[in-house]
């Protein structure tokens, strides 16, 4: 149908991924990941992480990030698939279950995080390890959509019951003055 090809079918896959170069093939169940040749089909690695509920590979394929649905991602280099950082987030900062993405440079991973305050857009560098929260509202939450990589823009869905929802555009994330007490009204919006 249009052109249409299995290229391998899976039993059983919670989340499924292709690298950009189509080169790996990932697939997550319960308790493990594994990322497959895409040409072949064959099993090159398996990474016992568990509830995979994200995967995502940077534009050059350099690294492939692995977040779960309990907050944490894990960031590998795709040479070896090597563990390179683990992004651990506490009961007081959890990372929420949902999207990720990464900037354009590729080093800076953007999410979102649930804090007693509420939820909070945060960068989080990959080269140091470091957090930088961007947003701080306690009233809405936020689920991160998609990057536009032509625009460098990232999307955003604010929920709010008593004022309704709303998208949030914001360009150069890494760049744009964005401080955690900034109310979200002060950013860019559609």
């Amino acid at each position: 149908m249009f052109g249409m090809e299995i290229l391998k079918e899976f039993k059983k896959a919670y989340v499924l991924g292709i690298s950009n170069n189509k080169k790996w093939t990932v697939s997550s169940i319960a308790s493990k990941t594994v990322i497959y040749d895409s040409d072949t089909n064959k099993e090159v690695t398996v990474i016992n992480f568990k509830n995979a509920g994200n995967v995502l590979f940077s534009d050059d394929d350099k690294y492939l990030i692995l977040k779960n649905t309990s907050g944490s991602s894990w960031l590998f280099e795709t040479s070896g698939f090597e563990l390179v950082k683990k992004f651990l987030t506490s009961k007081k900062n959890q990372l929420k279950e949902g999207n990720i993405c990464l900037t354009s440079e590729n080093d800076v991973l953007v999410d979102v995080v649930s804090t007693e305050k509420g939820n909070q857009i945060v960068l989080l560098d990959i080269n140091t390890g470091n957090i930088d929260y961007c947003t701080h509202n306690n009233e809405t939450s936020i689920i991160l959509n998609q990057y536009i990589k032509a625009t460098n823009t990232h999307i955003f869905t604010l929920f709010n019951s008593g004022q309704g929802n709303k998208i949030l555009k914001v360009e150069n994330i890494c760049n744009n003055p964005i401080k955690e007490e900034i109310s979200i009204e002060t950013l860019n919006q559609c």
